[in-house]
């Protein structure tokens, strides 16, 4: 994979797991301390240069702890060890999520508001998917490149606008 492609690369197809994570891994600033998480994101250690000066961390392990949730912030599913609710979002310079862009189904995964519980609200920098890498922000969400597909086609199947790719 060419970590150099731009947004207007659709020609090589929707990327597997591995390519994915070594385009997270590309963009991790040097000397990070990263969690994780379970699953597709344990992939990212595979594509870390060894000189790269990240520190991870298991999805158990805490570093740079906030303090207890409170009130709105409180998720009864989300405990520290000693079963109090935290908020793991706390701290945090970045948040990039990895996941397929749809489901098996083919539904968006990537949706307009959220219907599932969520451990922080408006803390996702950017998301790396099979078909694109896309950034979000206060204004939106932009395509920040594609894999396999086009803006066009990803908005046609998409319930949420896109913003103009940047230039």
């Amino acid at each position: 994979m060419n970590p150099d492609r731009n947004a207007a690369d659709s020609e090589r197809g929707p990327l597997d797991k591995h390519d994915i994570a070594a385009l997270v891994a590309r963009d991790i600033p040097h000397g990070a301390f990263v969690n994780l998480g379970i699953g597709q994101p344990t992939l990212v250690a595979d594509h870390l240069p060894a000189d790269s000066g990240v520190v991870l961390h298991t999805e158990n392990a805490m570093l740079n702890m906030g303090p207890a949730a409170q009130g709105d912030e409180i998720d009864c599913d989300l405990t520290n060890a000693g079963k109090v609710p935290m908020d793991l979002a706390i701290g945090t310079k970045k948040v990039f999520v990895v996941m397929t862009l749809f489901t098996k189904t083919g539904a968006p995964k990537l949706v307009p508001r959220c219907t599932y519980p969520l451990t922080g609200l408006g803390c996702v920098d950017r998301i790396y998917t099979d078909l694109a890498v896309f950034d979000i922000t206060p204004q939106g969400v932009s395509v920040r490149q594609t894999c396999g597909t086009t803006v066009d086609e990803l908005a046609a199947r998409l319930d949420l606008p896109l913003l103009p790719v940047p230039t």
